[in-house]
């Protein structure tokens, strides 16, 4: 009995030992919630917006991160202190659209709902706004491509160039334009001028990549800048197939344009 007395105090003791072993809790944990908003919601590019929130319970994490969600990954973006359980952080984005952004826990462990904010181009720089890549060209001019009027235009990355050609203090963009034509197959780059006339994209004129190189050549317009009321366009001229002299190479070539009367105009070439 004595040695079963025993056993038994062990046991219990083994036990009140147990559920008095309480394991801490972080603070940084499940129960731990975050709350965020933010103000103004829409807002024009160089300007600030604040996410603002709660930490509940108060002193679960001393910092916290907003994040910005692109194509389903979240970076850090700007970090600020808890006080009293609420924290206000400035976000000055860098580009225009819409930018996802939430709030996460000193430890990361912990993440608030989304809110999101719409950052808008300033109306001298609206064209900015204009999503090229899928830009839909409707002009009495003629279709660029050579597939028909409204169609779609694919555009390669980094052929935007934005500027004042007018001297009004409104931006147009000059675009260069891969174009495949559908029927023939034949590959050609256009420069088109786009203004915002009352909010719509509109195409002041069209130069053909030919502009550029020599009689008979081929050229391939790969970039534009816009200083001084001009744009300033490169290409690459493709001699003809049937040329075989040595002379017949690959050659860079620029180009500078301005608009006069609406019209684009070619000043040097060569």
């Amino acid at each position: 009995m004595a040695v079963g007395r025993a056993i038994s105090a062990a046991l219990t003791a083994a036990v009140v030992l147990a559920v008095g072993w309480v394991v801490p809790v972080p603070a940084d944990a499940a129960a731990t919630t975050i709350s965020a908003s933010i103000s103004p919601s829409v807002i024009e590019l160089g300007q600030t917006t604040h996410v603002s929130g709660t930490v509940n319970p108060a002193g679960a994490t001393s910092t916290v991160v907003v994040q910005r969600g692109v194509g389903g990954r979240w970076t850090d973006r700007q970090g600020g202190p808890v006080s009293g359980g609420k924290f206000r952080i400035g976000i000055k984005p860098s580009q225009g659209g819409v930018y996802a952004l939430r709030v996460r826990s000193s430890g990361g462990t912990v993440i608030s709902n989304t809110v999101y904010v719409k950052v808008k181009f300033p109306a001298a720089q609206a064209i900015r706004a204009v999503d090229f890549a899928r830009f839909t060209y409707t002009s009495d001019e003629g279709d660029v491509c050579g597939n028909g009027d409204g169609e779609l235009l694919p555009l390669g990355r980094g052929k935007v160039a934005y500027g004042d050609l007018t001297g009004d203090g409104i931006e147009e963009a000059a675009v260069v334009y891969d174009c495949i034509v559908r029927h023939t197959g034949e590959r050609y780059t256009p420069l088109l001028v786009v203004a915002l006339v009352h909010g719509k994209p509109d195409p002041i004129d069209l130069t053909l990549g030919e502009e550029l190189g020599f009689y008979s050549w081929t050229t391939r317009l790969t970039s534009s800048t816009i200083s001084s009321r001009r744009i300033h366009a490169r290409g690459i001229a493709y001699p003809p197939s049937s040329c075989h002299l040595a002379a017949c190479r690959p050659t860079v070539v620029r180009g500078d344009y301005e608009l006069f009367d609406g019209r684009l105009r070619s000043l040097l070439a060569g």
